[in-house]
């Protein structure tokens, strides 16, 4: 398995980048609306877990192709995507106080053996990263700079 990373120091406080993240506070999701529009309208809680479904068919005339998530809320330090019966990598983002601001670090566990997870990191490297800056971490940071003006 590897472990692939994207980290950045966010200029706001750790419990706004996670309420803004996961969508989710300490007394659960921060707007229920919002929260069915980022997880899904298929979500369900099992304790403290919710459990929804994600289409992730890379392309419009791909076979559909969907993901199920088992995700594990503990405000404000952490967020834990588990992919359930599929290959998809899990994911943990982890929010840590920081002079400037919040660290918050985006963390992939692949599920494959170590010789494909060698090349998945290879090609995280070369090729992902920089996609996932652009689509996961600069919105973020877009929101927070707009704040603090």
């Amino acid at each position: 398995m590897a472990r692939l990373r994207l980290s950045t120091v966010v200029p706001a406080q750790v419990e706004a980048v996670y309420r803004y993240v996961a969508t989710f506070g300490e007394d659960g999701p921060t707007d229920p609306s919002e929260f069915q529009e980022k997880y899904g309208e298929d979500i369900h809680q099992e304790g403290d877990v919710f459990v929804f479904t994600e289409d992730v068919t890379p392309y419009e005339d791909s076979p559909s192709e969907f993901v199920t998530w088992r995700c594990t809320f503990d405000f404000p330090r952490s967020r834990y995507m588990e992919a359930v019966d599929s290959t998809w990598s899990h994911r943990r983002d982890t929010f840590e106080p920081d002079k400037s601001g919040t660290r918050w670090t985006v963390s992939y566990t692949t599920q494959d053996s170590f010789a494909k997870g060698i090349l998945q990191f290879i090609a995280f490297k070369l090729f992902t990263n920089k996609p996932l800056r652009r689509n996961v971490v600069e919105p973020v940071m877009q929101h927070f700079q707009v704040e603090m003006e």
